[in-house]
């Protein structure tokens, strides 16, 4: 891990980083299926506060980055 995603890290609020990370199994997931285990209802919130910076900072990865808005999309976590 390098500084600037150290540094983007400490500027993501509360626990989200954690909270998304612990509700991810090691398989691919849907965005769905990953809002549904951690409860939330907004997929508008969900993308921008929480999956696009954990994809960004490097902890999760896109299986299909090549089409990021596919139905087919999962992510997966990333081990540091």
């Amino acid at each position: 891990m390098n500084i600037e995603s150290l540094t983007a890290l400490s500027r993501l609020k509360g626990r989200r980083m954690s909270d998304l990370l612990m509700a991810m199994n090691d398989k691919p997931m849907t965005s769905s299926e990953i809002m549904k285990r951690m409860g939330v209802s907004s997929k508008q919130h969900f993308l921008k506060h929480r999956l696009r910076p954990a994809v960004e900072l490097g902890f999760v990865s896109m299986t299909d980055p090549d089409h990021p808005r596919s139905s087919k999309q999962r992510y997966v976590k990333r081990i540091l």
